[in-house]
């Protein structure tokens, strides 16, 4: 008799945006700093679990000034960076912007695509979303696509229809196989930077409803995309949003920038992280 298979587990993401923040000096005294408590950390782990933390995903993502000097500490400390956005377009007369093959030439594995500050403050619609997308797929990146709702929509009981109407048009294009470079997060607007938690059940249904929405769009390959939350995390917060079963990790604001509060975090992640593998 064939035993029965295991449950699909995804691996748990900490991630920290570091937003418009950090000289090369700062950030590299903040990358001497987190990596002394990480190497201090992983050193205390037994075999077993040292083995099953090489899937944890430490993610870091500077402005791109950054991204090339800090890619040595990186690389030999496992963290993968990313950058902040990328331009929808891939070349031409596009004075300021930098695309997304760009990014990856400095170093970067990772790119962010649909952050509520860039449909806000810079007026990005659903459709240069999902273009930014596409680039990022097409140049080999892995993309962490952010969808979310402003606090009026969520009173006006349209949440769902936001995050489904946010996901359909960025996801449309995209080839279920490339689901396995995809990441997503979820981040209500009115809970980023403010200060102002979103409520874990609040989030744990929201995240529900983009899993079903996922399914849909990509099908069985919807499994292996990871959800983050993000809005206003910090270690205090953090473990109430990691052990809800949709969730697979966070994106870390302003709480990041403290090298010791984010190892915290990452502790957190690291210890959700052992028991979905060894459970």
């Amino acid at each position: 008799m064939k035993p029965p298979s295991q449950p699909f587990r995804r691996s748990v993401h900490i991630a920290a945006n570091w937003k418009l923040n950090q000289s090369r000096a700062e950030a590299a005294a903040w990358m001497r700093e987190f990596v002394a408590h990480l190497r201090q950390g992983w050193d205390e782990l037994s075999p077993e679990s040292a083995r099953l933390l090489q899937t944890f995903r430490i993610l870091i993502f500077p402005t791109l000034t950054l991204i090339e000097p800090l890619q040595e500490m990186a690389r030999r400390a496992r963290i993968e960076l990313g950058a902040q956005d990328v331009s929808r377009f891939e070349r031409g007369a596009y004075t300021g912007e930098v695309a997304a093959w760009q990014v990856r030439e400095v170093g970067a594995v990772w790119a962010l695509v649909g952050h509520s500050e860039r449909r806000r403050i810079f007026g990005e619609s659903d459709e240069v979303v999902a273009e930014k997308l596409g680039r990022v797929l097409d140049a080999g990146l892995r993309g962490m696509l952010l969808v979310g709702e402003t606090l009026k929509e969520r009173e006006a009981g349209r949440t769902e229809e936001v995050l489904r109407r946010q996901l359909s048009t960025a996801l449309e294009g995209v080839e279920p196989a490339d689901a396995i470079r995809l990441a997503l997060a979820y981040e209500p607007v009115w809970a980023v930077g403010t200060g102002r938690n979103a409520d874990p059940e609040l989030v744990r249904e929201a995240a529900a409803f983009i899993r079903g929405v996922l399914e849909e769009i990509l099908g069985e390959d919807a499994r292996f995309v990871p959800l983050l939350y993000g809005g206003s995390v910090n270690p205090e917060n953090l473990l109430g949003y990691l052990v809800l079963e949709q969730l697979d990790g966070a994106l870390i604001g302003g709480a990041s920038l403290d090298p010791g509060d984010f190892w915290e975090m990452v502790k957190l992640g690291a210890a959700v992280h052992l028991r979905r593998f060894q459970g």
